[in-house]
């Protein structure tokens, strides 16, 4: 969250970087838990290698659409 605090999205390999961490599914289970309390989410439109996350946000969240 830190990072994200400096910049507009992170990636799995630079969370990765950042943590320590050494598997790609580990990471991506930490960013499903964050974005399950809405702390972060997926961009959409990312998919693969190129799959990024940012901080979340009731405007533009695809999380809400339809819920306001």
């Amino acid at each position: 969250m830190d990072y994200l605090a400096n910049h507009v999205e992170i990636t799995n390999r630079v969370a990765r970087e950042l943590t320590g961490i050494v598997s790609e599914n580990t990471m991506k289970l930490v960013f499903l838990r964050l974005a399950k309390s809405n702390l972060i989410e997926r961009i959409p439109g990312r998919k693969g290698m190129s799959s990024a996350w940012r901080k979340f946000s009731i405007q533009g969240s695809f999380h809400t659409a339809g819920r306001l």
